[in-house]
């Protein structure tokens, strides 16, 4: 520990070092050692996650300190998939409907949040159809949530998504060659635009966010 003080026969006060871990305590006296029955658990830290935009349905890897114990793996309140944990690192699978927001651990020892938001992308392949709605079209089968999700749209020998409602993201991605029809309808674009494709239809793309296009 950083210190301690004892305040009695039977009591001692510590304070916690940056580089105290998570477990048994133990105190020598005159020689002696005694080593306590229950753990201590620390709260946990994320130091570092990556990668910083991540594919509905892949890794992320998550670098912190005292993970021992995790019991709860968040993006932005939505439980990963699945998780394996070290005492410093969780390789955890990203899972719909996750969009925008800070990653959340809990372990017995307390709760962390990242001090930087993820990115989660939902990734159209058009296995199926043209259907923006069917989710065999996405990888991961994984629509993505209205409003708040980003949308990657990549060449693909595919059908290219086709709305059949009006449509909010967060951000839009459309690649090269590729194309977005967007019928009647509208898609509202609520951050950024990255476009090297094509928009057709009688529907209109707004940009209804603050940053600059």
């Amino acid at each position: 520990v950083q210190s301690f003080t004892i305040l009695s026969d039977s009591t001692i006060s510590a304070i916690i070092s940056s580089t105290n871990t998570s477990g048994k305590l133990s105190i020598t006296s005159s020689g002696v050692t005694g080593v306590s029955n229950d753990s201590l658990f620390i709260k946990p830290t994320i130091i570092s996650f990556d990668p910083l935009n991540v594919r509905i349905g892949s890794n992320l890897t998550i670098n912190g300190k005292n993970l021992t114990g995790t019991t709860s793996v968040k993006i932005n309140g939505v439980a990963v998939q699945s998780y394996t944990v070290t005492p410093t690192k969780i390789i955890a699978v990203v899972a719909s409907p996750a969009t925008y927001g800070a990653i959340e651990i809990k372990t017995i020892g307390g709760t962390a949040l990242s001090g930087t938001y993820i990115e989660p992308i939902y990734t159209w392949s058009g296995d199926v159809d043209s259907a923006w709605t069917r989710n065999t079209n996405w990888v991961s089968n994984a629509v993505p949530p209205n409003a708040n999700a980003s949308v990657n749209i990549p060449i693909t020998f595919n059908s290219y998504p086709t709305l059949s409602s009006n449509v909010t993201v967060r951000k839009l991605f459309i690649g090269s060659s590729t194309t977005l029809n967007l019928k009647n309808f509208n898609i509202d674009v609520k951050d950024t635009l990255t476009s090297s494709g094509s928009v057709i239809g009688s529907g209109s793309l707004r940009m209804s966010g603050t940053t600059p296009q």
